[in-house]
């Protein structure tokens, strides 16, 4: 795929995502940084996964622009270490909370398109928290055990909606609109190939997995969010009963999903620390917005 340097983003438009790399070398590139981790103590990883990075990054195309990955292994290496220690005193504990955002940001902040110039690279950042994202895996996870794991698709889609939403590369919104339904049919396919084939075909698996990631993100500018939907309730009778229903404040239609559908304008409606999306992912007003 020709890669389009510059290239501006459409709003509302998604140009094609893909993932170009050959399943046989992905499978050893990831057995290369899993060894080589392990047999080094784990000091070898900050290299290795740059290493990677690199690679992959060269194989994938976001909005049919390539991406590029400029961290270096001993950038990371000090900040790595710092996170092993903690790590290793807590028992695994600091990793789980706090050590893998730090480094999914350190990773998202080196990730930006080809071409950019050095100050669009800065808008490069990862937004999530880590109290955040151990949240949604307690609820994620929840979901999936009062399903009897029937829920595991859609806890794995709401997973990757979430690390995509708080992603950011040059300045670009990032989103993963991969549906559950869609991501269960290809995991029965996938456990079919890997167990007829007695784990060999787990080589073009995870290739396949990726494929299907990449091409269900895109990236949107920032204005993307600009606009959203003022909201405001109010009580009224439907079939002899009062209820109290929202409204979109522009043009005063009820609101009956997670974006008005008379002027289209989006609504996101956030639970606590988990958050229920529309069509198009923006910013729910604020209350002093609702008021006036």
């Amino acid at each position: 795929m020709e890669n389009v340097q510059g290239m501006n983003f459409a709003l509302g438009e998604k140009s094609e995502s893909c993932f170009t790399g050959g399943a046989i070398k992905h499978a050893l590139r990831g057995l290369a940084v899993a060894f080589g981790s392990i047999f080094s103590l784990f000091i070898a990883y900050p290299f290795l996964i740059c290493w990677y990075y690199r690679w992959a990054n060269s194989h994938t195309y976001i909005n049919g622009r390539r991406l590029a990955f400029d961290g270096k292994g001993s950038k990371l290496f000090l900040k790595f270490l710092l996170i092993l220690f903690l790590s290793l005193i807590t028992a695994g504990i600091y990793f789980l909370i706090d050590g893998r955002i730090r480094i999914i940001t350190w990773i998202t902040e080196h990730t930006h398109f080809e071409g950019t110039t050095s100050e669009e690279k800065e808008k490069s950042c990862f937004t999530g928290k880590w109290y955040q994202f151990l949240g949604v895996e307690l609820f994620t996870g929840f979901i999936t055990l009062i399903t009897l794991f029937l829920g595991f698709a859609w806890a794995h889609c709401r997973q990757k909606r979430w690390l995509a939403e708080h992603t950011r590369i040059d300045g670009y919104y990032i989103f993963f609109d991969g549906e559950a339904f869609d991501y269960l049919e290809k995991y029965v396919k996938w456990t079919f190939i890997s167990v007829i084939t007695l784990g060999i075909g787990d080589v073009w698996v995870a290739a396949d997995y990726v494929k299907w990631k990449i091409a269900h993100t895109y990236a949107e500018p920032d204005d993307r969010l600009r606009e959203y939907a003022c909201v405001y309730k109010k009580i009224v009778n439907v079939d002899g009963k009062d209820c109290l229903k929202t409204f979109c404040k522009d043009c005063d239609k009820e609101i009956t999903s997670l974006k008005c559908l008379d002027c289209g304008k989006p609504v996101k409606i956030r639970m606590g620390i988990f958050t229920l999306w529309g069509a198009h992912m923006t910013d729910f007003p604020k209350k002093e917005q609702q008021e006036n």
